[in-house]
């Protein structure tokens, strides 16, 4: 990229160039015009530009050729008044268990093709929380109107998104909510330039400036929100733990800290509630490993650290020991129930052939069981749920981490690359820390070690910010927090698919999936070049070469596919279009199938965001064309360095007048 810059009194006016084809004409805030043109003319518009300097905000600049002519337009690139509209207003203050209710009533009747929302409580023992609430997952998928309670479509990846798991951790809901919004209010909206700067869907959602203009995320992809919606099967639980988030906002306010983390269990049995003794943490209230951390922990710094806890008094008790006989076995004789003699530890151990079929804790609470019966486990335990879920993350607050199994034991888990790769790079995107959750503390009976062990899941925890107040950050905080969150999220539902390859390998996505980069992508060519597109294939010999499909369309018809062709000298795949329409549009992407059986395309999201190439009518400068750009060349020079050279003899001969006056 280079610029043309001119000065007048009165601003700066700017000719950016860029990647050799966009000319961009603004004024700082303002673009006045925008020209998409091959690099021949480019020298031909900085001359007129300049030229025509002070007349730049009152006109509308044409060449003859263009791509477009757009007149002047106010440009705001800031996030809250391009990537956001109408979402941030409803995230000025808290929500309660009450408003959540309403809000997310009033999205699944807004859009009823999108949200679905589910009582998983209804699933659970009691039917409900202790105080008689609900918790409620909203499943964010397209087609959900018309579908099965609990339909698990196989051609649809599955993610879960969860919080609230501790009662004071308002921000942990809050970003599960304003994801909902995010997915149902931008599902089948056409892409479009969010900043003002000639090109579409340049800058993602990622934490990066991909077009280096000092911004990040300023121009997302409106297609990737659809091409997520039709290809997953996002489960969304904002706030596990209503009855606890309940309490504490009586005791709680933003800006403060401390707060309320358990459920409300009656754990002194007085009906009453006691804060003093009763709640469990849910967060240690899931089987894997349930009493594993029995001790408090000292650590290098002497702070003492209790994990979970028997004491119904701490802030971290795990829960009453389970007293059912969920396999139905009896001892000698067929008298006495055989309780707890196969916890969840993914082992045989009371050597029937089945593993983990009678916990010895966990899943007492209403809470734990709603989530514990909405996911597919591959051990016997015998009542967990039908979803099958590829990623999962829980959001928690305040450290600023990004988090991953194990937490019970500081040995690597078998995925560790994998968790290393996805947790870094949502690290990344954050600007979090990222480690192993053991590496924090060590905990047991947690979600992410049994989503892990259990689920086969992919399970991360994410530990929010919490500025102004800890627990419960200033208002002001709630949406910024939300939007660095909501890119996780998207993150995540996008590596779903090769999540589920790269967890069959055992290896990072890098190692285990080929990919697609497609050479040279020209944003504008002449009518008369023809046009042809290169695609390099890395690791290729995870892809089916004879795959390889190029998909195109003109000015939005109908997509047409075509073989694309291997190059020997360069090893590459090519396809090549002869002849053009001038001023069209041509949309287009490359598809393949990886020897797993995944479709990979370039770009990620295929027809839902394709590459654009625009055909220009020019072939050429004409000799007029030329003969002005010489012109004007010399009428720039004229006007500039002879104002220049006068300006400078005037100043010369004041001095001597000075000189000789004194």
């Amino acid at each position: 990229m280079f610029c043309f810059y001119c000065f007048q009194a009165f601003g700066c006016f700017v000719i950016d160039v860029q990647n050799g084809y966009l000319a961009k004409i603004f004024i700082i805030g303002y673009t006045i015009v925008e020209i998409r043109m091959g690099f021949s003319r480019m020298i031909y518009v900085a001359v007129i530009t300049l030229l025509c300097n002070p007349l730049l905000p009152m006109m509308t600049l044409k060449v003859p050729g263009s791509y477009s002519d757009i007149a002047a337009q106010e440009v705001d690139p800031s996030e809250d008044n391009v990537l956001f509209s109408g979402i941030d207003g409803y995230f000025q203050e808290y929500h309660t268990y009450d408003t959540m209710v309403m809000e997310l009533n009033k999205l699944q009747n807004m859009y009823p093709d999108l949200v679905k929302i589910y009582d998983l409580t209804e699933k659970s023992d009691l039917r409900h929380t202790y105080e008689g609430r609900s918790v409620l997952g909203v499943k964010v998928s397209s087609g959900v109107r018309n579908e099965q309670d609990y339909f698990d479509d196989p051609d649809k990846e599955n993610v879960l998104l969860f919080g609230a798991h501790h009662a004071r951790e308002w921000m942990s809901y809050e970003v599960c909510i304003y994801t909902i919004y995010y997915l149902a209010m931008n599902y089948g909206l056409e892409n479009m330039d969010n900043d003002g700067d000639g090109l579409i869907n340049e800058d993602l959602m990622n934490g990066l400036d991909e077009d280096g203009d000092g911004l990040t995320d300023e121009d997302p992809s409106e297609g990737r929100i659809s091409y997520l919606l039709d290809n997953r099967e996002i489960w969304i639980i904002p706030m596990l733990n209503p009855d606890g988030v309940m309490y504490d906002h009586t005791i709680s306010e933003p800006g403060s800290g401390g707060g309320w983390r358990k459920n409300v269990r009656d754990n002194n049995q007085n009906n009453q509630f006691d804060p003093s003794w009763d709640g469990v943490d849910l967060n240690r209230n899931y089987p894997y490993l349930w009493w594993y951390n029995r001790e408090t922990l000292v650590r290098m710094d002497g702070v003492v650290m209790t994990q979970d806890s028997a004491n119904p008094r701490s802030d971290m008790y795990r829960g009453p020991s389970d007293t059912h006989n969920q396999d139905g076995d009896f001892g000698p004789g067929g008298i006495i129930p055989r309780i707890n003699e196969d916890p969840v530890d993914s082992e045989d151990n009371d050597g029937d052939g089945k593993v983990d079929e009678d916990r010895d804790g966990g899943f007492t609470e209403p809470e734990t069981q709603a989530l514990g019966r909405l996911v597919k486990t591959y051990d016997d335990q015998g009542d967990t749920g039908n979803i099958p879920f590829a990623a999962s993350i829980s959001y928690h607050s305040v450290a600023s981490l990004i988090l991953w199994p194990w937490g019970w034991t500081r040995n690597e888990a078998p995925h560790s690359l994998l968790f290393q790769e996805v947790g870094g790079k949502m690290g990344d995107i954050m600007d979090y820390e990222a480690e192993q959750a053991s590496y924090l503390y060590p905990t047991s009976g947690d979600s992410e070690d049994w989503l892990y062990a259990c689920g086969n899941v992919i399970a991360f925890t994410i530990e929010l910010e919490g500025q102004d107040g800890g627990f419960h950050p200033a208002t002001k905080h709630i949406a910024p927090i939300c939007k660095k969150a909501l890119k996780a999220n998207l993150y995540l539902s996008d590596q779903a698919e090769k999540i589920e390859v790269a967890r069959n390998y055992y290896q990072p996505i890098e190692n285990s999936i080929a990919d697609i980069n497609v050479v040279e992508r020209p944003a504008v060519i002449r009518a008369n070049e023809g046009f042809r597109i290169t695609a390099e294939v890395e690791d290729i010999e995870k892809m089916i070469p004879e795959t390889l499909t190029f998909h195109y369309s003109s000015d939005g018809e109908a997509y047409r596919t075509a073989p694309m062709l291997l190059d020997n000298s360069s090893g590459n795949y090519y396809y090549s279009i002869e002849f053009l329409e001038p001023q069209t549009d041509i949309y287009y992407y490359i598809t393949a199938k990886d020897i797993s059986g995944i479709t990979l395309s370039a770009p990620d999201y295929g027809s839902y965001d394709p590459y654009i190439t625009h055909v220009s009518p020019e072939i050429g400068l004409t000799s007029m064309e030329n003969v002005m750009m010489f012109i004007m060349m010399g009428l720039i020079l004229i006007l500039v360095w002879g104002g220049f050279v006068g300006l400078l003899n005037k100043a010369m001969k004041a001095e001597k007048l000075k000189s000789s006056s004194e």
